[in-house]
């Protein structure tokens, strides 16, 4: 799936006013293509799991290192904080940083297995690579887009604000090992026309699930039946003291492990409340506990309830509170009375890339338990060993 730039020369209508330095723009220009999907096995409406989703993604081009060849060694080192000038008094000096530096783009699709890639109107970009090969460049990027980053020398950073609904996504063209990708210099000698890209979740998010269960029925103790649950609603799933304002490192030259990690940005917590696929909160719509006749007998049916919270990833602990209402009569209401822990079996983190499913099982307003399994977008095992009871 090729993603091509279509644009003309932002400022260089006429490669000979480009020269400075002896550098200017070549005739190579920019391609790129994408993974088509996440790797998703688990479909949400609210999560992202195809490239052509995207409506708008966020595009670095940012000048790796030196490439050695004649002229690089005078040439200046990279620097981040250099933002590409495309006028043809100053493109010389300034190839050296962000060729391009949070360019605004839109996903096109042309056909069934392609996508096209463009440029948005009304940016100052250059469609093609440097001539001189001087350095070798790298593509970054993410969604959704933000109007404004951060760089450094040697960091470029992007700031977002969520409320569970929002699925982040970073990605990073294919590594190479020769000093030239990418770069004109590459693509003049390289079977590739195009700089590989591939895109990953950066969130965790959590699926909810209600399943019914027995209680003593009244009429006879020595009996379990589902009456008390199944006069019983969900109408409010909540999770508690989460991080809203994150940041991502969108590239570090110096720290490679921080490279695509998102994570807190301050101190401010607020909680995220299940929407359904309409982003509409289950409290407008209660979800009712079912059950269901399977060769005469009645057995507990699984509900799942809204459509996913999507939160900060890798932290060993989450909470969470509930509200169930009677469903002949929403205004009355039945609300969790302590926060409800969330956490693996071993106390290990919560990934990103994952679905976490919460099944809560109840019996009545008096009997609530909660398991939790975990789905991996790829395909991860589950952890049945989850096991929450409030009294």
């Amino acid at each position: 799936m090729i993603f091509v730039v279509s644009s003309v020369l932002v400022g260089c209508s006429d490669t000979d006013s480009c020269k400075v330095l002896s550098e200017r723009p070549s005739d190579t220009p920019i391609l790129l293509n994408s993974n088509l999907s996440f790797n998703a096995n688990v479909t949400t409406r609210a999560s992202i799991d195809t490239i052509l989703e995207l409506d708008r993604v966020g595009i670095f081009c940012a000048a790796r290192q030196k490439t050695n060849i004649n002229g690089s060694l005078e040439a200046p080192e990279p620097d981040w904080s250099v933002l590409l000038d495309t006028s043809s008094v100053r493109y010389g000096y300034t190839t050296n940083g962000l060729y391009w530096p949070n360019i605004a783009c839109e996903v096109l699709h042309d056909s069934s297995s392609a996508a096209r890639l463009k440029v948005e109107e009304g940016q100052a970009y250059i469609w093609y690579y440097p001539i001189t090969s001087w350095y070798g460049y790298d593509f970054y990027g993410y969604h959704p887009y933000q109007d404004s980053f951060r760089s450094t020398t040697d960091s470029i950073t992007v700031d977002f604000e969520i409320d569970g609904t929002q699925d982040i996504l970073w990605g990073r063209s294919e590594k190479k090992s020769e000093n030239f990708a990418y770069s004109a210099r590459y693509f003049r000698s390289s079977k590739d026309s195009v700089a590989h890209m591939r895109f990953k979740h950066c969130l965790t998010q959590f699926q909810f699930y209600i399943v019914s269960a027995k209680s003593p029925d009244k009429a006879d103790p020595n009996l379990t039946s589902f009456n008390d649950i199944k006069g019983m609603s969900v109408k409010e799933i909540r999770m508690l003291d989460l991080y809203k304002n994150l940041r991502m490192t969108v590239a570090n030259r110096v720290d490679e492990s921080m490279v695509g990690r998102v994570y807190p940005n301050g101190y401010e917590i607020a909680d995220f409340v299940l929407k359904d696929t309409f982003g509409i909160e289950v409290a407008q719509n209660p979800v009712p506990f079912k059950t269901q006749i399977v060769d005469d007998e009645e057995i507990a049916d699984t509900v799942r309830v809204g459509e996913c919270v999507m939160v900060c990833s890798n932290q060993p602990r989450y909470y969470m509170s509930m509200v169930l209402c009677d469903s002949n009569n929403p205004d009355l209401e039945y609300h969790s009375e302590k926060r409800m822990t969330i956490r693996l079996s071993d106390d290990s983190e919560f990934q990103p890339g994952h679905i976490y499913k919460i099944y809560i099982k109840a019996s009545g307003v008096t009997n609530i338990s909660l398991d939790a399994t975990l789905d991996n977008w790829i395909e991860a095992p589950d952890d049945d060993n989850l096991d929450f009871e409030i009294d």
